[in-house]
C-alpha cells in the first residue's frame, strides 16, 4: 500500500491510502465520534485473470472461529467456521463455505472486548481467522464457476469494469458498549434524504410534534395512511444479548396531538388487524394498559391513529 494523503482537521482527520492503481481507501477519524469511517474505491478490475476483492480488518481479539452477522439488520447470529446447529456439515468449500450475508454488521470478540463493522449495503462476509473480520468489496470473473448461474461474472459499463464505492464503519470497545452498535446504526442509517423535484406541492406531516426520550425505542414509521388515519411504527432495537429490555412506550406522551384515543393494533405490514395476525393476544397485550404499550427486546408493533379528515389535513406542512 502506498500513503498518498494525511489530512489533518479540526472535526475530522483523513488519511488517504492506494494499492495499485484501482484500489484506494480513505481513513476518517471524527471528533467525538466513537468510529472510524473506511471509504473505499475499488475499479475497475484489470482483465488479466479472475479477482475477488476483499477488504480485511486485523484486530488482537482472540475470537476464535465464531463470528456474528445481523439477521436484516436486526437480531445477531452466531457464526462458528465449519459448522452449522442443525445438521452435519461436509465443508468442500473452506471460504466459500463460511461466508454469510451481511446486511448492516459484523462483529467479532472475546471475553473483554468486540470489534463491529458496520456497512453501508449488503455484503458478504466471515471471519476466517481468530481477530479478523473480512467483506466482500467487488468481483469480476472471466469463467463460469459452475456453481448454476452458467456465465461468467464480468459487469461492464461504458465499454470499462465496474467502479464500485461503499462506506465501513469500525467499532471497537469493551463488552459493556457492545450494544452501543445499534445506536450507531440508527444515527448512520436514518439520516434524512435530500430531495429535489419541480414545482408539485408534496404535503407530509412533521415529526417535530414527536417527542421521544427512551434511546431505545426507534419510531420507524410515521406517515399519513388514509385520508382518515396515521400510521405508526415503533421498535426496540435492542436484542437480549444486547441487555434488551421490555420497553413502556406511551403513545400519547410520545405522539401528542397526533394521538388518537381511537386507535388500534395492526399486523406488521399495517394491512390488518392484529387479531387477525396473532391468534392468542394474551401474552401480545401483556404489559399493554390504556395508552402504554409493552415491546420486548428486537420487537415492532404497529398502530393506527384514527382522526377526521380536517384534522388529519391541519397536521399536513406543504413544501
Amino acid at each position: 500500500p502506498i500513503l498518498k494523503n494525511y489530512l489533518p482537521g479540526e472535526f475530522v482527520t483523513e488519511v488517504w491510502q492506494s494499492f495499485g492503481d484501482w484500489v484506494n481507501l480513505v481513513y476518517r477519524v471524527y471528533v467525538n465520534k466513537p468510529y472510524i469511517e473506511v471509504e473505499w474505491t475499488v475499479g475497475p478490475i484489470p482483465m488479466d485473470h479472475g479477482r475477488e476483492v476483499i477488504l480485511r480488518y486485523s484486530t488482537d481479539l482472540d475470537s476464535g472461529k465464531t463470528f456474528y452477522t445481523d439477521s436484516n439488520g436486526r437480531e445477531m447470529l452466531r457464526r462458528v467456521l465449519d459448522y452449522q446447529p442443525t445438521w452435519s456439515l461436509n465443508q468442500t468449500e473452506p471460504v466459500a463455505g463460511n461466508y454469510y450475508p451481511v446486511n448492516s454488521r459484523i462483529s467479532i470478540k472475546d471475553m473483554e472486548s468486540h470489534f463491529t463493522v458496520l456497512t453501508d449495503r449488503s455484503q458478504g462476509g466471515s471471519s476466517l481467522s481468530s481477530g479478523q473480520v473480512e467483506l466482500m468489496l467487488h468481483r469480476r470473473m472471466y469463467k463460469d464457476d459452475f456453481k448454476g448461474v452458467g456465465e461468467p461474472l464480468n459487469e461492464t459499463q461504458f465499454g470499462h469494469g465496474l467502479i464500485t464505492r461503499g462506506r465501513h464503519w469500525l467499532f471497537y470497545s469493551d463488552l459493556d458498549s457492545y450494544g452501543d452498535h445499534r445506536d450507531i446504526g440508527l444515527d448512520l442509517f436514518y439520516q434524512p434524504v435530500v430531495s429535489v423535484g419541480g414545482d408539485v406541492e408534496v404535503g407530509n406531516i412533521p415529526r417535530s410534534g414527536i417527542q421521544n426520550t427512551n434511546k431505545d425505542l426507534n419510531v420507524v414509521t410515521f406517515e399519513r395512511f388514509d385520508e382518515t388515519s396515521l400510521i405508526v411504527r415503533l421498535e426496540n432495537i435492542r436484542s437480549k444479548s444486547e441487555g434488551g429490555k421490555m420497553i413502556s412506550a406511551d403513545l400519547k406522551k410520545i405522539f401528542g396531538a397526533y394521538f388518537s384515543e381511537n386507535f388500534k393494533e395492526l399486523g406488521l405490514a399495517g394491512d390488518r388487524p392484529i387479531e387477525k395476525v396473532v391468534k392468542d393476544l394474551t401474552d401480545h397485550i401483556k404489559y399493554d394498559s390504556g395508552s402504554v404499550i409493552g415491546l420486548k427486546p428486537l420487537q415492532i408493533r404497529t398502530f393506527a391513529f384514527t382522526h377526521s379528515e380536517e384534522l388529519l389535513n391541519s397536521f399536513v406542512n406543504y413544501a
